[in-house]
């Protein structure tokens, strides 16, 4: 598994609610969300959607949409819904 993206995707807020489930843990009063406390609870709704979802916005990121692409507007694309790259 490519920790990077998925860490890019839980970054932000809209993404992270969609594709994750973070567990909450307070330490010294301060709440920490942690997703993947153990195989089990991998915290990923669901595997299958990021998964697509990664490899199109890597697909896409590699063809640099005949060179206009950038990272940042592959992940607003995901953040806003729109599904193809």
């Amino acid at each position: 598994m490519m920790y990077d993206p998925l860490t890019v995707l839980a970054g932000v807020d809209s993404l992270r609610e969609k594709m994750f489930a973070p567990v909450d843990f307070e330490v010294d009063g301060v709440i920490h969300q942690v997703i993947g406390v153990s195989a089990v609870q991998h915290g990923v709704k669901n595997s299958a959607y990021v998964t697509k979802q990664l490899v199109t916005r890597f697909l896409g990121a590699i063809r640099l949409r005949g060179g206009r692409g950038r990272l940042g507007s592959v992940i607003l694309e995901i953040e806003e819904g729109r599904e193809e790259v």
